[in-house]
């Protein structure tokens, strides 16, 4: 793009929101701090300087008393609001800092093959309503940090309150569509600026629901029934582990277990009235289960972690659910973990491989044609594929369709993980773990085993052909 037409569209943008804030702010003094705020406070001191006026019959006395109630009043609402406010700002920072990147998670959403269409639709409203609080919140903020350098800076709280309105009332639009939104298991953090709500990213299911309280508390009396009851002293060796925590991790734990150089925590004597456990018995029974079963306990305690930063320090119930439900998990973990052998991650991509040029060679048959024409010239196990010394055009088709088969593999890894250890494993891991494996290295392999099956004919097919070939399978499809 020409550099001043650039500069030009950017001075426009500028001037352009410029305008649209200014406009937004007059709306929200003249329809919402006005007749809610502005006006009633101008009558309540006019009336309370009246009263004072007829009552002391000097104006000057009344006129200072006035004066100095409301700014007590002032100061004391503004001792009660203030944890609001930071609680706003911090909120938004914490968000942006962890969200918002060249390659956000939150549009990751929007291409999540496992989520469905209901909640992608949902997360579109929330995450509407987060760029019409984007200009309040980068303001807000701003002035926030100014206000720390100025003594006298009444103004610039007046305007922070000012702006933090707005954000606060769509806040009780957000929440409510925060609370419908149901895939979890993604790395999203943070999404509501004012309410604690269990965020996006901290587990895969509600420990709160009616199934799935009953199944872990028919879990918990089975464990029981099979190893009796345990001590109520915290097992040795995961006393240990915690001891070489950091201290953010064991602020996640204090709450539940009585930690040494920590206060007792509200959880820590709570008794479950179903199961009769504690939460230090309940770490000990699902311990004791592992090693009887010759589980990986090493990673059941990794799990366990897990599971105390899910629940955020919140109620002791919930907490409870999550350490039954590791020991359920510990299997699941171990079968993912067996998966990700390279073999079978080979034989996988090999797999999806095929898929990609059945369904794909009638919309690329040229780009397909191209790399099963040259790919085998190209490719060697040793050192991979050299496009070094073709045309741009072969080169450009094979890279193109490289990087496309590649995310077709990924695409179909991570639904067929999904579907068999999504129950127990967030998607945002099984995305990481699968990130990391399928490498190009593992495409080109996948490319160089399977491209010599592909029958490519001659000529492409038609437009009409294609329809009907999409028809017909429609058809076989529904029949089926």
């Amino acid at each position: 793009m020409n550099p001043r037409l650039k500069k030009f569209l950017v001075v426009c943008g500028f001037i352009l929101f410029l305008l649209f804030t200014y406009y937004y702010l007059s709306l929200l003094v003249d329809y919402i701090l006005n007749p809610i705020l502005v006006r009633p406070c101008e009558d309540l001191i006019s009336n309370f300087y009246t009263y004072l006026s007829t009552s002391t019959s000097s104006p000057a006395l009344a006129f200072l008393a006035t004066g100095f109630i409301f700014i007590a009043a002032f100061i004391c609402l503004n001792k009660m609001l203030l944890p609001l406010q930071e609680k706003i700002i911090n909120n938004y920072n914490s968000f942006k800092n962890d969200n918002i990147d060249s390659n956000s998670t939150l549009f990751e959403i929007y291409n999540d093959p496992t989520i469905k269409l209901k909640d992608k639709i949902l997360f579109f409203n929330i995450h509407l309503i987060y760029y019409l609080q984007l200009p309040f919140l980068y303001v807000a903020s701003k002035v926030s940090a100014l206000r720390r350098f100025l003594i006298f800076n009444f103004g610039l709280l007046l305007l922070n309150y000012a702006l933090l309105i707005p954000v606060a009332l769509l806040e009780l639009i957000k929440y409510p569509l925060i609370k419908l939104f149901s895939p979890l298991g993604l790395n999203v953090k943070q999404l509501s600026f004012l309410f604690n709500v269990s965020d996006v990213g901290t587990g895969n299911q509600s420990v709160h629901t009616r199934s799935f309280q009953q199944s872990v508390i028919a879990c918990a009396k089975k464990l029981k029934e099979e190893h009796g009851t345990p001590s109520d002293k915290l097992d040795e060796e995961f006393k240990s582990y915690i001891s070489g925590l950091t201290s953010q991790q064991k602020r996640m734990i204090e709450p539940y277990l009585r930690l040494d150089g920590y206060e007792t925590g509200e959880w820590v004597n709570w008794v479950d009235s179903q199961t009769g456990l504690t939460l230090i018995q309940a770490i000990n029974l699902v311990l004791i289960a592992a090693r009887k079963q010759n589980a990986d306990v090493e990673l059941l305690k990794s799990i366990l972690l897990v599971r105390f930063e899910e629940n955020d320090r919140q109620c002791g119930p919930g907490m409870l659910n999550r350490i039954i439900y590791a020991l359920s998990g510990l299997e699941a973990e171990n079968n993912f973990a067996a998966q990700l052998e390279p073999q079978i991650i080979g034989e996988l991509a090999g797999n999806a491989t095929k898929r990609f040029f059945e369904r794909s060679v009638d919309k690329h048959y040229y780009k397909i044609k191209v790399l099963k024409e040259n790919f085998d010239n190209l490719y060697s196990l040793s050192s991979g594929v050299d496009l070094s010394n073709v045309s741009d055009e072969v080169k450009d088709g094979i890279s193109y369709t490289r990087n496309a088969i590649k995310e077709f593999v990924f695409k179909e890894l991570y639904v067929k993980f999904y579907n068999d250890y999504g129950g127990h494993i967030r998607r945002g891991e099984i995305k990481q773990r699968l990130r990391e494996l399928i490498t190009n290295e593992v495409v080109d392999a996948a490319i160089y085993s399977k491209i010599d099956d592909i029958a490519i004919p001659p000529v492409p097919p038609t437009y009409l052909e294609r329809v009907k070939t999409f028809f017909g399978g429609h058809a076989r499809s529904s029949a089926a």
